[in-house]
């Protein structure tokens, strides 16, 4: 029997999140131990930073590639460090999530003495929650901004001769950490060549990979928001299943009807990154990294989003009333269901138990962290 469950119920059912009224999805079996659970809390945390900051880099420094305008510039880079947003809020979701998950006595083995991690946490003593949380966020954004300077050199430096102190913040609001000495170490990163000599001539041939297939798989959808009207509130979220980065420039979304959208900018996604694509920019709590209009809405009841590159389709999920479908919260893809056979079965989502800050439920862009699992 299908349960309907609205938005007022599921603010009681949030305060029950820690008893038995709410079940945790299938990723976070209660089976775990303690230490399992801080290890993926961890882990998961951490990736989920990095991609998050790096694609906020990326989108800075195509603005400066491209010699966009100065206001363009400003909006894109100052994404780096908006309070309350962007890798910011991830941070500081990621860091209780941490907190939440580990204590001294299940700080997972494989973790050394002290943080061995590029960026300011380097040589902290890890003895607590905290300090494991420390280390393992700060290098998640320090190695996101190392990888961009890779493409980009001295990005920081540009970006802080257009808009000062753009860098000038302190990661998740720690002392010490702050994004100025994170920019200092990538930027003592060296690679030593080593020196060719006159005696050997050596002809190398390499063969690059195939490139590897898109590999996206819809993990989200919020069809009827509460807290605001459907066009401005309704958003859907992706993921990037396979192991290479990929760029949602020039992806297409459409349903079987006349909605459909191509993504006209440039939207890095690392591998096991989520990006949410939305109505407008106050849709999943101010987190879209794409905002399509009116070109696309989904229906409450029944309607399919589907993915397509290169005119190939990569995913496509098919609702109707057999799928938890709930007034004011978003509908939720157990994290052991992210391919895009397994995103076709109604038993693999769940109604989102987490609330955002305009009132409805949804997680856009983490993992799902607390489910109502629909009988």
């Amino acid at each position: 029997m299908k349960v309907s469950l609205t938005a007022a119920s599921l603010l009681g059912a949030t305060a029950l999140i820690a008893t038995t009224a709410l079940r945790a999805p299938a990723h976070a079996n209660s089976a775990a131990s303690p230490t399992e659970r801080c290890g993926r809390a961890l882990v998961a945390s951490q990736q989920q930073l990095f991609s998050r900051e790096a694609a906020l880099l990326a989108r800075c420094a195509l603005a400066l590639v491209e010699q966009e305008p100065l206001r363009k510039t400003d909006y894109l880079c100052g994404k780096l460090h908006q309070p309350g947003r962007g890798a910011d809020r991830i941070e500081r979701i990621a860091r209780a999530r941490v907190l939440a998950q580990c204590s001294p006595t299940s700080l997972p083995a494989w973790l050394p003495a002290t943080c061995e991690a590029a960026g300011p946490m380097r040589g902290l003593v890890i003895s607590t929650s905290s300090d494991a949380a420390d280390c393992a966020l700060s290098s998640g954004r320090c190695t996101a901004l190392a990888t961009n300077k890779h493409l980009f050199n001295d990005i920081e430096e540009i970006v802080e001769q257009l808009v000062p102190g753009m860098f000038d913040f302190e990661l998740g609001g720690v002392a010490a950490q702050t994004f100025a000495a994170c920019a200092a170490m990538a930027a003592t990163t060296t690679t030593t060549l080593v020196e060719a000599t006159t005696t050997t001539t050596t002809t190398t041939s390499t063969t690059l990979p195939e490139p590897e297939a898109p590999s996206i798989v819809v993990t989200e959808i919020m069809t009827n928001p509460a807290a605001q009207s459907d066009s401005a509130g309704e958003y859907f979220e992706i993921m990037n299943t396979a192991s290479a980065a990929l760029d949602l420039h020039g992806m297409n979304f459409r349903d079987l009807g006349s909605n459909s959208f191509t993504v006209a900018e440039s939207v890095l996604l690392a591998p096991g990154g989520r990006a949410v694509l939305a109505r407008s920019i106050t849709a999943a709590d101010g987190a879209a990294d794409y905002v399509y209009g009116s070109a696309m809405s989904l229906a409450n009841s029944s309607d399919q989003i589907i993915v397509e590159r290169d005119g190939v389709e990569v995913d496509m999920v098919t609702w109707d009333s057999s799928f938890p479908l709930v007034a004011g919260a978003a509908m939720e893809l157990l994290s052991g269901s992210t391919n895009p056979t397994a995103n076709d079965d109604p038993a693999s989502w769940c109604v989102s138990a987490s609330l955002m800050t305009d009132g409805d439920f949804g997680t856009p862009g983490n993992a799902p962290a607390a489910c109502v699992e629909m009988p």
